[in-house]
Order: structure tokens, then sequence, then C-alpha cells
């Protein structure tokens, strides 16, 4: 929704219980994950800087035709993305 994800994440910090993740065009709809305007890496690296180790849950894009494998893209793009970030 185009809000700063340094700025929330330093407002809510150690409140954040749950994370729930979407890929989506801003001001429009649902996207594959990766192809989108959500920043994931920015946000999972600060969200990582606040000591965060809850879940991550996933509201993946699926599509009426290949929606498994679009759940698995999904899960497959924020692990790689956050196994990149734990040498940071």
């Amino acid at each position: 929704l185009g809000f700063d994800c340094s700025e929330e994440l330093s407002l809510f910090d150690k409140r954040i219980v749950n994370v729930h993740l979407k890929d989506r065009l801003l001001n429009g709809s649902s996207v594959p994950f990766g192809t989108g305007d959500a920043n994931f890496r920015e946000y999972l690296k600060l969200l990582r800087q606040t000591g965060y180790a809850g879940n991550l849950i996933l509201q993946s894009y699926r599509s009426k035709i290949n929606y498994i494998s679009e759940i698995i893209h999904s899960k497959n793009y924020v692990l790689a993305i956050n196994e990149g970030l734990k040498s940071i």
C-alpha cells in the first residue's frame, strides 16, 4: 500500500507477533511473489534487525490453473531471500 517499511517496523518493533506477506502491485491486485511492488528483501532485513523470530505467513497469489506450483514458488522465493539475509 506504499507504506515505508522502516517507519512501520520502528513503530511496532517488539510488539510484532506474526508477519503476513503478500505481493501486489501498488493500488492493484495480488501477483506472484517477486513480480509486485513489495520490497521483501528490505522488509525482511529490517524485520531480522528487530529480532523477530516468529512465523512468516504467506498469502500467495493463486491462479485457477497452476496454483500448486505458484504456492511452491512463493515459499521458495521467501526462503531464498531469508537465507541470503542470514549473513547480514
